[in-house]
Protein backbone atom coordinates (compact mmCIF):
# COMPACT_ATOMS: atom_id res chain seq x y z
CA UNK A 1 0.00 0.00 0.00
CA UNK A 2 0.93 3.44 -0.88
CA UNK A 3 0.59 6.29 1.26
CA UNK A 4 1.52 10.24 0.47
CA UNK A 5 2.13 12.54 3.55
CA UNK A 6 0.95 15.96 3.23
CA UNK A 7 0.60 19.15 6.20
CA UNK A 8 -2.68 19.62 7.60
CA UNK A 9 -4.36 22.40 5.35
CA UNK A 10 -8.04 22.64 5.79
CA UNK A 11 -11.10 22.58 7.34
CA UNK A 12 -11.76 19.26 6.32
CA UNK A 13 -8.30 17.65 7.70
CA UNK A 14 -8.96 19.62 11.60
CA UNK A 15 -11.90 17.62 11.69
CA UNK A 16 -10.22 14.58 10.94
CA UNK A 17 -7.78 15.37 13.56
CA UNK A 18 -10.21 16.33 16.26
CA UNK A 19 -11.70 13.06 15.24
CA UNK A 20 -8.41 10.62 15.62
CA UNK A 21 -7.67 12.94 18.75
CA UNK A 22 -10.87 11.89 20.42
CA UNK A 23 -10.18 8.14 19.33
CA UNK A 24 -7.10 8.33 21.03
CA UNK A 25 -8.80 9.36 24.03
CA UNK A 26 -11.39 6.72 24.17
CA UNK A 27 -8.65 4.38 23.40
CA UNK A 28 -7.12 4.97 26.89
CA UNK A 29 -10.24 4.33 28.87
CA UNK A 30 -10.68 0.78 27.16
CA UNK A 31 -10.57 -0.50 30.67
CA UNK A 32 -13.48 1.30 31.80
CA UNK A 33 -16.94 0.68 31.38
CA UNK A 34 -18.21 3.73 30.19
CA UNK A 35 -21.37 4.88 27.91
CA UNK A 36 -20.48 6.70 24.68
CA UNK A 37 -21.83 10.03 26.79
CA UNK A 38 -19.28 9.61 30.06
CA UNK A 39 -16.51 9.32 27.17
CA UNK A 40 -17.16 12.84 25.61
CA UNK A 41 -18.30 14.45 28.85
CA UNK A 42 -14.75 13.16 29.89
CA UNK A 43 -12.78 14.28 27.06
CA UNK A 44 -14.43 17.69 26.88
CA UNK A 45 -13.07 18.07 30.61
CA UNK A 46 -9.65 16.55 29.34
CA UNK A 47 -9.32 19.21 27.10
CA UNK A 48 -10.31 22.06 29.56
CA UNK A 49 -7.41 20.62 31.73
CA UNK A 50 -5.18 20.61 29.10
CA UNK A 51 -5.67 23.57 26.60
CA UNK A 52 -2.84 22.76 24.03
CA UNK A 53 -3.45 24.30 20.78
CA UNK A 54 -2.50 22.20 18.20
CA UNK A 55 -2.74 25.01 15.59
CA UNK A 56 0.01 26.45 17.57
CA UNK A 57 3.27 28.11 15.93
CA UNK A 58 4.92 25.50 16.93
CA UNK A 59 2.93 22.53 16.31
CA UNK A 60 2.82 20.50 12.73
CA UNK A 61 0.50 18.06 12.00
CA UNK A 62 0.95 15.37 9.11
CA UNK A 63 -1.62 13.95 7.53
CA UNK A 64 -1.74 10.43 5.75
CA UNK A 65 -3.19 9.39 2.61
CA UNK A 66 -3.61 6.44 0.66
CA UNK A 67 -3.92 6.09 -2.83
CA UNK A 68 -7.17 6.48 -3.48
CA UNK A 69 -7.13 10.15 -1.13
CA UNK A 70 -8.96 8.16 2.20
CA UNK A 71 -7.19 9.87 5.26
CA UNK A 72 -5.87 7.12 7.00
CA UNK A 73 -3.75 8.25 10.18
CA UNK A 74 -1.62 11.06 10.88
CA UNK A 75 0.87 12.40 13.79
CA UNK A 76 0.66 15.55 15.65
CA UNK A 77 4.03 16.92 16.94
CA UNK A 78 5.41 20.29 18.35
CA UNK A 79 8.77 21.76 18.88
CA UNK A 80 8.57 21.94 22.60
CA UNK A 81 10.88 23.75 25.17
CA UNK A 82 12.68 21.50 28.22
CA UNK A 83 9.98 19.77 30.68
CA UNK A 84 10.51 16.87 33.35
CA UNK A 85 12.86 14.64 32.09
CA UNK A 86 13.85 15.94 28.79
CA UNK A 87 16.29 18.49 29.49
CA UNK A 88 16.54 20.03 25.88
CA UNK A 89 14.55 21.94 23.35
CA UNK A 90 12.80 18.56 21.83
CA UNK A 91 10.09 17.51 19.37
CA UNK A 92 6.99 16.09 21.16
CA UNK A 93 4.48 13.37 19.59
CA UNK A 94 1.31 14.25 20.89
CA UNK A 95 -0.60 11.78 18.90
CA UNK A 96 0.24 8.79 16.43
CA UNK A 97 -2.94 7.55 15.23
CA UNK A 98 -3.63 5.35 12.45
CA UNK A 99 -7.05 4.10 11.63
CA UNK A 100 -7.89 0.41 12.36
CA UNK A 101 -7.89 -0.77 8.67
CA UNK A 102 -4.43 1.13 7.53
CA UNK A 103 -2.50 -0.95 10.45
CA UNK A 104 0.12 -3.51 9.96
CA UNK A 105 1.11 -1.39 6.82
CA UNK A 106 4.29 0.15 8.51
CA UNK A 107 2.12 3.16 8.45
CA UNK A 108 3.25 4.09 11.97
CA UNK A 109 7.13 4.10 11.06
CA UNK A 110 6.43 6.30 8.07
CA UNK A 111 5.35 9.17 10.28
CA UNK A 112 7.85 8.95 12.63
CA UNK A 113 10.18 9.08 9.90
CA UNK A 114 8.59 12.02 8.78
CA UNK A 115 8.41 13.30 12.25
CA UNK A 116 12.17 13.23 12.77
CA UNK A 117 12.89 14.64 9.32
CA UNK A 118 10.47 17.45 10.32
CA UNK A 119 12.57 17.68 13.60
CA UNK A 120 15.94 17.53 12.05
CA UNK A 121 14.88 20.87 9.64
CA UNK A 122 13.93 22.67 13.06
CA UNK A 123 17.63 22.14 14.12
CA UNK A 124 16.28 19.36 17.13
CA UNK A 125 18.21 16.58 18.18
CA UNK A 126 15.80 14.58 20.56
CA UNK A 127 12.68 13.37 20.20
CA UNK A 128 10.07 12.02 22.49
CA UNK A 129 6.46 10.67 23.99
CA UNK A 130 4.20 9.49 26.32
CA UNK A 131 2.39 6.29 25.64
CA UNK A 132 0.39 4.14 27.92
CA UNK A 133 2.25 0.73 29.26
CA UNK A 134 -0.61 -0.83 28.33
CA UNK A 135 -0.35 -0.22 24.53
CA UNK A 136 2.34 -2.80 23.70
CA UNK A 137 1.95 -2.45 20.07
CA UNK A 138 3.17 1.22 19.94
CA UNK A 139 5.48 0.41 22.34
CA UNK A 140 7.12 -2.60 20.40
CA UNK A 141 7.02 0.07 17.02
CA UNK A 142 8.69 2.93 19.14
CA UNK A 143 11.12 0.77 20.21
CA UNK A 144 11.93 -1.33 17.05
CA UNK A 145 12.71 2.72 15.85
CA UNK A 146 15.24 3.25 18.24
CA UNK A 147 12.91 4.84 21.10
CA UNK A 148 14.72 4.26 24.62
CA UNK A 149 12.44 4.32 27.83
CA UNK A 150 13.29 6.77 29.65
CA UNK A 151 10.97 6.82 32.90
CA UNK A 152 7.54 5.26 33.53
CA UNK A 153 4.64 6.82 35.88
CA UNK A 154 1.75 4.59 36.95
CA UNK A 155 0.75 3.54 33.52
CA UNK A 156 2.65 5.77 31.60
CA UNK A 157 5.85 5.26 29.52
CA UNK A 158 7.77 8.16 28.13
CA UNK A 159 10.27 7.64 25.60
CA UNK A 160 13.13 9.45 23.83
CA UNK A 161 15.44 8.97 20.98
CA UNK A 162 18.60 10.83 20.02
CA UNK A 163 18.98 12.21 16.53
CA UNK A 164 22.69 12.41 16.52
CA UNK A 165 22.62 8.92 17.29
CA UNK A 166 21.18 7.47 14.38
CA UNK A 167 22.97 7.09 11.20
Amino acid sequence: MTFTLRTKNSKEDMEFFEQLDYESYKSTLQDQELSEEEVRKKYMEFLKTDPIDPEGLDHHIIIAEEEAGDKCGLIWICNRKPFWKFKKQHLWIYNLHIIPEYRGNGLAQILLVKAEDWAKQQELHIVALHVLESNKIARHIYEKMGYTLVETHQESCFYEKNLHDVH
